[in-house]
């Protein structure tokens, strides 16, 4: 079954997702291609799913969607619906969201900024969490840092299940591995001109498995 290594949040550049891909190589197997579009509306979010669905199993990478956003105009379970007939590896949902029930061959991330909420998240049926932010980011600016040692004590709590999420760079990679970090999720760095970098070191991280796959997952898909 196959590992993510790195969670490549991704704002819907067509150009961008086939440029890195291309530069991530046989390394894009590692990486789980998360659509990420704040304020979409469900049919915005499906179109994305759909254009992104085809070259990102053509690298045999992974394919996630963001459940975030409510200013959508749906729930997240009619956002869920919504995209039942395409493939989806991983939804990665707000902290602020009721415990989901299981889907069938989709992974839950959860989104958490504390430990407590890292405790609640993993024992209520997620696969595993990103942890943010980890340093400052551009993306929120306003977010206070958590720093590498807080995110230590929840890789210590649980092994495995924690991703680190905020400021994440080639340059942080060492760092987060060092610490029990299974794997990282970026925002900006993957697309950047140089966004090759992040998958440079990306086997340093055992990685996260997410939901096993019915054999038959995607054979009422519409081509």
């Amino acid at each position: 079954m196959k590992r993510a290594r790195l969670f490549a949040l991704w704002a819907g550049d067509l150009t961008a997702l086939h440029a890195f891909l291309q530069r991530a190589g046989a390394k894009a197997s590692s990486t789980c291609v998360v659509v990420r579009l704040p304020g979409a509306s469900a049919d915005q979010i499906c179109a994305a799913v759909a254009a992104a669905e085809g070259p990102v199993s053509a690298a045999d990478a992974l394919l996630g969607v963001n459940l975030g956003g409510p200013e959508r105009g749906c729930s997240v379970d009619e956002l869920i619906a919504s995209l039942g007939v395409y493939r989806a590896d991983w939804f990665q949902v707000p902290e602020r969201c009721a415990p989901l029930p299981a889907t069938p061959g989709t992974a839950q991330l959860r989104s958490c900024h504390s430990l407590a909420g890292v405790d609640v998240a993993l024992s209520s049926g997620a696969q595993a969490v990103t942890l943010s932010p980890i340093w400052s980011t551009d993306s929120k600016p306003d977010a206070k840092p958590l720093g590498l040692s807080h995110f230590q004590r929840a890789c210590a709590a649980w092994p495995g299940r924690v991703v680190a999420l905020g400021g994440i760079g080639p340059s942080r990679l060492r760092e987060v591995a060092a610490v029990g970090g299974v794997a990282v999720a970026a925002l900006s760095a993957p697309w950047a001109s140089d966004g090759s970098d992040m998958m440079t070191e990306i086997g340093l991280f055992p990685g996260v498995v997410g939901a096993v796959k019915s054999p038959n997952a995607g054979a009422d898909c519409p081509p």
